[in-house]
């Protein structure tokens, strides 16, 4: 499990009760789920929570229930909020959305990219490449999702993007649990490569081609190692 990244006395504000403030709690906490502040299958302890953030229990309660309608705690029965455990079947169905999703979208993107979109899709790759080549896996993780976001924010499909970004959130946390094989390290950059190369041709086909396979190695190399 993830290593405790910041001390639990830490007090987050939260600004004064809103109609915003249960959405940037639920965001706080969220963002502490995926960096290891709390870990799968954690209790969420109500006294923890209202020191960390700095508030009462009831926008705390309100995000809580956000966060399970999210799929990221589960709250039992007279016991509390527990972060979710991630496993291999959930991880797997985010996979497949993402494989029925993605690369198609990925095509139209490529199919009207400017020389713009190219130098944006190339500058994050080079901050891609150095976090490899440091083997900094909260990096790798960012910049990977960073460069597909920005593949799919040339032409956007709102609805998707909002259901892709949640699922990034869950696999990132995963990956920062279980990191990168050497032999995957290795292929993500000329596959990246090719990508880019693909969407500066406008080649809606060849570019669908290449993101599904890049989503299926990253499917088959995660999923081996993950929990049943």
């Amino acid at each position: 499990m993830v290593g405790k990244a910041v001390a639990m006395s830490s007090v987050i504000p939260i600004m004064p009760m809103q109609a915003t403030t249960y959405q940037r709690l639920r965001n706080a906490i969220r963002a502490d789920i995926i960096t290891g502040v709390y870990g799968p299958a954690e209790h969420l302890k109500m006294a923890t929570l209202v020191e960390r953030y700095g508030t009462s229990p009831a926008p705390i309660r309100e995000a809580l229930g956000q966060l399970e309608g999210e799929g990221w705690i589960e709250i039992l029965p007279n016991r509390g909020a527990r972060v979710r455990s991630i496993e291999r079947d959930f991880i797997r169905e985010l996979f497949e959305i993402r494989l029925s999703l993605e690369p198609p979208l990925a095509g139209y993107s490529a199919a009207v990219a400017r020389p713009s979109d190219i130098d944006a899709l190339r500058a994050i790759h080079v901050d891609y490449a150095k976090a490899i080549g440091a083997r900094d896996v909260a990096a790798i993780s960012s910049t990977n999702g960073a460069f597909h976001a920005r593949i799919l924010r040339i032409r956007p499909n709102r609805s998707a993007l909002v259901l892709l970004e949640q699922h990034d959130a869950f696999v990132g946390a995963t990956r920062r649990r279980f990191g990168f094989p050497d032999h995957r390290l290795q292929d993500m950059i000329p596959e990246h490569e090719a990508i880019i190369a693909a969407c500066a041709a406008n080649d809606e086909a060849l570019t669908r081609r290449l993101m599904r396979s890049h989503i299926q190695r990253s499917i088959d190399e995660l999923i081996e190692r993950l929990p049943r």
